[in-house]
């Protein structure tokens, strides 16, 4: 289901969305009141880089927001933050590819406000090297094909880098990018303590093409060659340039020249310092081998250091055959042979060659940080492409349609045939994943019927029962009146954390899963639950002394008592019943009570059974009451025991009356009604005391 773009045009396009996969923290914003202003974030920086670099991506937008970008090669998440004053940056991490990052979201810190965002990118681009390479579209744009439904399909597409023929080369300018450091360990040293001396010969972990021809091996001079011709080791490297190639009369023939001029080695006498070095060392794995040949810090015959010592590196590639020259300093000793220096590349008859622009041996001129690719381009070499699908072919050409179940791995595998030898490329692997829905199924949500008809709800407490144990940093949730705004993303509820309602109606849940940009719908109840009634029982009751509201009978379920029909205080089971008191009582059914729905309560008088163990009638006096902060209890008793109750029951002071007059101080006590209960010898009396 391509819905991706779609989806988020819509949702660009509405904006203001509120995001609910996080309900506890989700901010619930009423529009009426305030102006809620979407944040907004936007991204600049697109440039090209060497490869094993990073860069720098400015972020502008929203002051005090945090954005996410998405790498649209390995589909990687990061986040940025943006100041207070609307601005930031994003530091890549090292790339070594072209890399095209989108920005996709922005959120305000204050109020979790979130804007997606589409249509933003920067790419970097990175210098590509010399290596051949097979590319498919799933590299291009992954998003495109995940598959959200089984039975689904995608057409997968191969583009395998053109090999063309060495007969000839095209010449280029290319950034400034050595492929390695001119003395990056390990390397292997040529031993340079003479001068005018050739390496050992190099065996190559690979066949390269040179003009049409396939070697294995070569060897370094230290005038800033590589040759195909053995030569003595370590023989007399030749330094003498008579002319300008191609020139059959040239003395290094069938060889790659960069920078070629008369260079010294040694360093006894000055002519070359102490750190001077000639090394190459073998990068890289199949199908991108390298040979890298360093000249670092060479001094020149004559001049010596005097004008400048001179550093390049040539690289040879594999399967490719290209070959880079990078010179990151070449300067002309005037006073010898005439400053001559030559980089090209000639074949073994000296009848063809090629060289960049104003740099053969007749040029006058002198180079800083500056690159030539020669890349061959004679005819293209022929090759065959065949589809893996973990690792078993299931089809030829460069595309195939695939309808995968599960996830599942593809890679397309180019085999060239150079000059004769077979080389074999792969892809990367692809992997598409079929993204079975994972979230579950909502609950229906109800609420307790209210005489006002006007409910509300938190549609949110369904986002963890939809996600469950999934990462809720990967998915999205919107909430739908319709099924039709559901599909088309509009309309969706601003604020779902408060939701409004007055009939039974049905609710659309829009789960977006960020990663793989799948999009599902599912639907729930709100329902009002019907009218509870009270419980019902007979009043008045008889309750003996010291019986609490549980001895009380009442039909219903869940039953609550309180001391008013309505409002009031919600009184303990345990509380102790008094005579000639009223209770109320509720039942809750569904987690509705009762009392919800009612103007009134279940009433139920007490009637307490006075029995002998009642004191006499004159055994106390209490005075004044309702009282201020004093109480005076006079007693004919002694060892009269005072326990004082709140009105629900909990007893917060005890203490012993004597015979006469006692004083209990309430200054302490807050306002409200209490309960003293006097006691001895298994005889009780309770008294309701209010303080003022």
């Amino acid at each position: 289901m391509k819905i991706k773009l779609l989806f988020l045009l819509l949702l660009l396009i509405l904006g203001d969305a509120i995001h609910a996969k996080n309900p506890s923290n989700t901010e619930v914003i009423d529009k009426s009141l305030f102006l809620v202003v979407n944040p907004t974030a936007d991204m600049t920086g697109s440039t090209t880089i060497c490869p094993r670099n990073t860069a720098v991506i400015s972020i502008t937008g929203t002051p005090n927001s945090i954005v996410e970008i998405r790498n649209l090669e390995t589909f990687s998440l990061y986040t940025a933050t943006i100041s207070s004053n609307g601005t930031g940056t994003f530091v890549t991490p090292m790339l070594n590819q072209t890399t095209t990052f989108s920005l996709i979201k922005v959120t305000e810190f204050s109020t979790s406000i979130s804007t997606i965002i589409t249509g933003i990118t920067v790419t970097i681009n990175v210098v590509p090297n010399g290596c051949a390479n097979v590319t498919t579209n799933i590299n291009v744009n992954p998003n495109d094909f995940p598959i959200c439904n089984v039975g689904e399909c995608r057409t997968l597409i191969a583009t395998s880098t053109p090999i063309p023929s060495t007969t000839t080369y095209e010449v280029s300018s290319i950034p400034y990018c050595p492929q390695a450091s001119f003395l990056e360990f390990p390397y292997n040293v040529v031993n340079a303590t003479g001068d005018d001396i050739w390496s050992a010969p190099i065996t190559l972990p690979f066949n390269f093409s040179f003009f049409n021809q396939n070697y294995t091996s070569c060897q370094v001079g230290t005038n800033g060659l590589i040759t195909f011709n053995p030569q003595t080791h370590p023989g007399f490297c030749e330094w003498n340039i008579n002319n300008n190639i191609p020139n059959p009369a040239f003395a290094n023939l069938n060889s790659i020249l960069g920078v070629f001029q008369d260079t010294e080695t040694r360093v006894s006498g000055g002519q070359a310092p102490p750190n001077v070095s000639v090394n190459w060392k073998l990068t890289g794995v199949y199908p991108c081998r390298k040979l890298i040949v360093n000249f670092y810090n060479l001094g020149q015959f004559s001049c010596n250091q005097t004008v400048g010592l001179q550093t390049s590196q040539i690289v040879l590639y594999e399967v490719s055959n290209i070959i880079e020259v990078y010179v990151q300093n070449r300067t002309r000793c005037a006073t010898w042979q005439n400053g001559k220096g030559i980089i090209g590349v000639i074949n073994d008859s000296g009848t063809l060659a090629f060289v960049p622009p104003g740099r053969n041996a007749n040029d006058t001129w002198t180079a800083t940080n500056e690159a030539w690719r020669f890349t061959p381009n004679g005819p293209n070499v022929p090759v065959a492409i065949r589809w893996l699908e973990n690792g078993n072919q299931i089809a030829s050409g460069p595309t195939v349609e695939v309808c995968p179940q599960t996830l599942t791995s593809y890679i397309a595998e180019a085999t060239y045939s150079i000059s004769g030898v077979p080389f074999i490329v792969n892809s990367t692997v692809n992997t598409i994943a079929v993204s079975l829905d994972e979230t579950q199924n909502p609950n229906d949500l109800s609420v307790c019927f209210d005489t006002t008809g006007n409910y509300t709800v938190d549609l949110t407490t369904n986002v963890p029962t939809i996600l469950g144990s999934l990462n809720p940093n990967d998915y999205d949730v919107y909430f739908f009146t319709s099924l039709v705004d559901a599909e088309n993303f509009t309309n969706f509820i601003i604020n779902p954390s408060n939701f409004t309602f007055s009939q039974n109606q049905t609710i659309y849940v829009g789960i977006y899963n960020i990663i793989y940009g799948c999009y599902y719908i599912k639907p729930f109840q709100l329902s009002i639950l019907d009218v509870v009634p009270p419980p019902t029982g007979i009043s008045p009751q008889l309750l003996n002394v010291g019986q609490t509201l549980a001895n009380l009978v009442v039909n219903g379920q869940n039953i609550q008592w309180y001391d008013a029909p309505q409002g009031g205080n919600l009184l303990p089971n345990n509380t102790i019943a008094q005579n000639n008191v009223t209770y109320y009582a509720s039942q809750t059914v569904n987690n509705c009570e009762s009392r919800m729905s009612q103007n009134t309560r279940l009433p139920i008088l007490v009637q307490v059974n006075l029995d002998t163990s009642e004191f006499d009638q004159n055994a106390f006096s209490l005075y004044p009451n309702p009282t201020n902060n004093f109480l005076t209890i006079n007693s004919n008793l002694s060892d009269v025991t005072l326990d004082v109750f709140t009105i629900i029951s909990q007893k917060i002071d005890t203490r012993l009356l004597t015979n006469g007059s006692n004083i209990i101080n309430l200054s302490n006590f807050t306002s409200g009604v209490y309960l003293f209960q006097l006691s001895l010898e298994g005889k009780t009396k309770t008294y309701k005391i209010v303080k003022k």
